[in-house]
């Protein structure tokens, strides 16, 4: 493996690559909400002793790339990924995807021919329905909670309700909420190229049930669901994960 810079439209890009990498042919990484390029170091040395070619990139904000701009949606990534793709004349590249940043792929694959397959881990992105009752709670709620005491009180309670990925989100908080609030199964629905999703059984983070949406949307697609992982499985899997990787591109 070897890491090193690239410029895409004046932005400097922290990128990590195989030793062999291969602009032909290439596995494409995309990062979670809180890492880097080198969250998949585990899979990536697995992949070097088959001598299967990959890239890994640090998306803007994220270590090694600095923020582009601050109300970016997941369209604007998606596109910063094809140029990053162009860039490096990659041809035919399969994505892979874990958590948050999974939306770029669909993206992507839902109208850019250069792609040849996504593999989709453990991903996060099906917008939650609420009912009208769930919309008048809120409003009757923006009139009590301006009441300076129980103003205090309540900040306390959504601090605690916030997810972890929010509070960390600092500069990039507005993006964090333009990729939730944006319901990507549109996307999914125009996607032919064929798609694997690896989930475990009992994800909290992303639910089996958004799982099998995904599956029923994306047509050419297929579920593995595995009883003993956990959310992080390339982490804490390698070899299993690696192994659904293999089987699928070859």
């Amino acid at each position: 493996m070897k890491q090193k810079k690239i410029i895409v439209e004046n932005s400097v890009v922290s990128i990590v690559e195989s030793s062999n990498f291969d602009p032909k042919k290439t596995l494409i990484f995309l990062h979670w909400w809180q890492q880097n390029a080198l969250c998949f170091e585990k899979i990536f040395q697995i992949l070097e002793e088959k001598n299967i070619s990959f890239l890994s990139l640090d998306l803007p904000w994220f270590w090694g790339t600095p923020l582009v701009n601050k109300n970016w949606h997941i369209e604007d990534y998606g596109r910063f990924v094809i140029k990053i793709i162009q860039k490096l004349e990659i041809k035919k590249p399969i994505l892979v995807g874990h958590s948050f940043w999974w939306r770029i792929s669909i993206f992507i694959a839902s109208f850019y021919e250069n792609i040849e397959k996504i593999i989709l881990i453990g991903s996060a992105g099906i917008k939650k329905k609420y009912n009208p009752f769930y919309f008048f709670t809120l409003k009757i709620a923006k009139y009590i909670f301006n009441i300076p005491l129980i103003t205090k009180i309540w900040e306390k309670v959504k601090n605690k309700l916030r997810t972890r990925d929010y509070k960390n989100s600092w500069v990039m908080k507005q993006i964090f909420l333009n990729a939730i609030g944006n319901d990507l199964q549109k996307y999914m629905l125009q996607i032919k190229i064929p798609a694997l999703l690896i989930w475990w059984e009992k994800d909290t983070e992303t639910p089996i049930n958004e799982a099998k949406i995904i599956n029923e949307k994306i047509k050419n697609s297929s579920l593995k669901i595995i009883p003993l992982w956990t959310h992080f499985v390339y982490e804490e899997f390698p070899e299993e994960v690696a192994k659904y990787i293999l089987n699928f591109i070859q």
